[in-house]
């Protein structure tokens, strides 16, 4: 059987977060935050699945959060993970666009990244 690869992965290099992914630690505190929520999705998009199998960070380390704060962490299903982190991207883009321009990121307010707007 052949490991599923993460679209995330580029060059056949391993991203920072599917180092993270594959410690111990990781995968004991994902079994924990699924169990803690019910293995239910918290996010509850559009195109949810209700059943999480992911593991979220709710203010992404970027923005300050952290990974090993229980309260940063919420189950989520594979869909609304691929919107929020697709949301996140998109900010982070905009912001370092206006940083190359020389002009001021735009605010954005965590709830809008979090949510949408």
């Amino acid at each position: 059987m052949t490991a599923r690869r993460s679209g995330w992965q580029r060059q056949g290099k391993p991203t920072a977060s599917s180092q993270v992914a594959r410690t111990y630690q990781w995968k004991r505190t994902r079994r924990r935050i699924l169990r803690r929520d019910d293995g239910e999705c918290q996010i509850r998009g559009p195109r949810c699945l209700v059943d999480a199998t992911e593991v979220d960070k709710i203010i992404p380390i970027s923005l300050g959060g952290s990974d090993t704060d229980d309260e940063n962490l919420r189950a989520v299903c594979t869909p609304c993970h691929r919107s929020k982190t697709a949301r996140e991207a998109a900010a982070a883009g905009a912001a370092a666009r206006a940083r190359r321009s020389g002009k001021r990121p735009p605010r954005v307010h965590p709830s809008d990244v979090l949510l949408g707007p």
